[in-house]
């Protein structure tokens, strides 16, 4: 009970801040006397263009890595780096950090920069941006605005997230703490969607000023943050009239009024001009009343079923006319 007592009694802000100058004790071989069970290895591959640079600071790269117990090999027949354990590696992590500083020095990283993977407290990001633009133009053109005049954009970003980061063909590799790779991710990404890197430049300025203050360190900072509206400009011209898709069915649509009657045969009219529906067919009118049609009742005059049938046309239309049965 008194330990929660005291656990309510301290502040939030306090709880969620790391005191200065602290740091987590490295992973020493009393952490693990018995070494590893298995070995592990990593390869990666590295362009034409960086063969000589590797050839020169490899001495350098092996004597980095041996303090950690990490074999590293260079093929220069293949072009690939590969890294194992050994047994006296004792740190499990070392080999992803070995990893790392493989890929790093292959994608154009330089190996003072490349060595500080090696830390606890530093970690790295390759972010591929090549298949994010489909036009080659604007690709390049956009990569060149994450850059910026003589490099002031990059070094911008970099002063702000404290972190180190290179743009190289079609990957952005960056180093640096957790929290500063987080935002230099969404800073190359929002440049690869048209978004200007100035803006996310100024919104990561107005938070490193507001983190100085620690009364604002538990609130919300949108009130502070600056909101962007996006503004289309594109410039083509939407057609006056748009075309309405109408409603999927899968139902047929109606079939039209059969003019076949049910015994097979197609009536026309005393003109010739037109054919008269099925319930007009003498055939199907009951005999026992037959039907009369006078002028005006109906637009079309018939004529006598046995005239039809010979094909004739009456000249001048009587007063009425009797469908006679056959």
């Amino acid at each position: 009970m008194v330990c929660l007592s005291l656990v309510c009694s301290v502040d939030e802000s306090e709880l969620l801040t790391v005191p200065e100058g602290w740091k987590e004790s490295p992973f020493t071989k009393e952490d693990n006397p018995r070494g590893l069970l298995e070995e592990s290895s990593f390869a990666t591959l590295f362009p034409k263009y960086r063969e000589a640079y590797l050839k020169e600071c490899w001495p350098l790269v092996q004597k980095a890595l041996n303090d950690s117990h990490i074999k590293a090999t260079l093929d220069l027949i293949e072009g690939s780096v590969t890294v194992s354990t050994t047994k006296k590696t004792f740190d499990p992590y070392a080999i992803i950090r070995a990893r790392d500083l493989i890929k790093l020095l292959a994608r154009s990283v330089p190996f003072e920069q490349a060595v500080r993977i090696l830390q606890d407290d530093v970690a790295c990001d390759i972010i591929k941006i090549g298949t994010l633009v489909r036009n080659r133009e604007r690709f390049v053109k956009r990569r060149q605005r994450l850059i910026g005049p003589k490099g002031s954009t990059l070094k911008a970003l970099e002063l702000l997230t404290n972190s180190y980061i290179m743009v190289q063909g079609n990957t952005v590799s960056a180093l640096g703490p957790y929290s500063g790779l987080k935002e230099v991710r969404k800073v190359v990404l929002d440049t690869m969607k048209n978004i200007h890197p100035i803006y996310n430049i100024k919104t990561l300025m107005i938070k490193h000023e507001l983190a100085k203050d620690p009364d604002l360190r538990m609130q919300n900072w949108e009130r502070f943050l600056p909101h962007f509206k996006h503004k289309n400009l594109s410039k083509r011209k939407e057609p006056k009239k748009k075309a309405v898709k109408k409603e999927y069915t899968p139902f047929p649509p109606p079939q039209p009024e059969s003019q076949v009657c049910a015994h097979g045969r197609s009536v026309h009219c005393a003109y010739g001009h037109c054919i008269l529906p099925s319930a007009y067919c003498p055939l199907c009118v009951s005999a026992s009343t037959p039907h009369t049609f006078k002028r005006g009742s109906f637009p079309l005059i018939y004529a006598p079923y046995s005239t039809l049938l010979r094909g004739k046309k009456l000249r001048e239309p009587h007063s009425k006319y009797k469908i006679e049965m056959p």
